[in-house]
């Protein structure tokens, strides 16, 4: 998956959680909507760790 593609990913995955929020209160929520709201907010995390390995290895090599 591309730099752009996991971009792009994470603003939607974003906008996706923020709609979550403001339409819903969680304990009015069923366990299946809690569950994919969990599961989104892993996907974030997980790009935003990548994408901040990948610009540390990116200024480590521009560095030598």
């Amino acid at each position: 998956m591309s730099d752009e593609t996991r971009q792009t990913e994470l603003i939607r995955l974003r906008r996706e959680q923020r709609k979550t929020r403001e339409d819903e209160v969680f304990p009015g929520s069923s366990a299946a909507e809690r569950v994919e709201y969990d599961k989104k907010e892993d996907r974030i995390h997980e790009i935003e760790r990548n994408l901040t390995e990948l610009v540390r290895l990116s200024l480590l090599s521009a560095a030598y």
